[in-house]
């Protein structure tokens, strides 16, 4: 089983922010990936990585450690420890110089890279629901060069555009990512469950999905978009379809079972079948990479600046 550690390392600038780890039992003997998973609004950290998501057991099943950070804003609505992420996008009124979550976001991701053995090759992202926003900036303000690829699960969709129908975030929201990384791409998976229609934050969750689909189709400047596939994996049935030709691939994924799936919920079994299109995806030799800084700059007012061994 593996080892469910909460706040190990202070985090550099950040002392009063919390993380939790999932140790795999087994470590492997040569560096191990990482996956960085960001829960949803009004969500505990703890319950996210044990009771809900399970991702302790997918720490031992993938030989990863798992990195589960708590959002910086109080969001008590689910749970009495619940948090959500200042993503900047669509939560106007909140002081953007206090809650720099992209800048603890990749000071976090340093001070486990010092502390555990990691690939830093093979750094992965993943958010479900407002955790899918912070993660798509967090990729959008040029970290995307830390991670081999990333997941948007079931989530908001990406703001860094103008906003789709409906959407009406405040000007100083409306941030396009190429201005914070015109070169950038990465291997996408963007989830869905297929009846996923509830409304948020005005359009349709369908609405959303397409346009996250579209939005990351265009970063990665994909130009094909292959036969949808179906396919059954651990008992839960999903719909691929694979867009590629451009710098790095997204995957489209709609799961259509048990019971084709209208809820929000995520599952572990979803998590792992989005790590699966992942992990073959690898920073090793990409031309990008030899940077030994990433900046970002995000909303005018955070500036990121972490070290990245070469």
């Amino acid at each position: 089983m593996a080892t469910i550690l909460g706040t190990p390392f202070p985090v550099q600038g950040f002392t009063n922010r919390v993380y939790f780890l999932a140790i795999p039992e087994l470590i492997p003997a040569s560096p191990m990936p990482l996956l960085l998973f960001q829960h949803g609004s009004g969500a505990a950290a703890t319950d996210f990585l044990i009771s809900d998501k399970q991702l302790d057991q997918f720490a031992d099943a993938n030989g990863c450690l798992v990195v589960a950070p708590a959002g910086g804003i109080p969001d008590t609505r689910f749970h009495p420890q619940g948090k959500t992420w200042d993503h900047y996008k669509l939560i106007g009124g909140v002081d953007k110089g206090t809650h720099k979550e992209v800048a603890f976001l990749g000071a976090l991701l340093d001070t486990v890279k010092t502390n555990f053995s990691i690939d830093i090759n093979r750094l992965y992202a993943m958010g479900h629901s407002a955790g899918t926003a912070m993660t798509s900036t967090l990729m959008g303000a040029g970290l995307a060069k830390r991670f081999a690829g990333f997941g948007h699960l079931k989530g908001l969709s990406p703001h860094g555009e103008p906003p789709i129908p409906g959407q009406t975030p405040p000007g100083e929201e409306l941030q396009d990512y190429r201005n914070h990384d015109p070169d950038g791409f990465i291997a996408t998976v963007v989830m869905r469950g297929k009846r996923e229609n509830q409304d948020v934050f005005g359009p349709p969750r369908d609405v959303q999905d397409s346009f996250t689909r579209d939005y990351w189709v265009s970063f990665n400047g994909c130009t094909r978009q292959e036969p949808p596939v179906s396919e059954t994996v651990s008992g839960v049935g999903y719909i691929k379809t694979l867009f590629t030709g451009g710098k790095a691939p997204v995957f489209f994924v709609e799961v259509t079972s048990p019971n084709d799936v209208a809820e929000h919920s995520l599952t572990l079994e979803q998590v792992q079948y989005a790590y699966d299109q992942l992990k073959p995806f690898s920073l090793e030799g990409r031309p990008d990479r030899a940077a030994d800084v990433v900046s970002a700059q995000v909303s005018g007012q955070d500036v990121v600046t972490s070290t990245v061994p070469g």
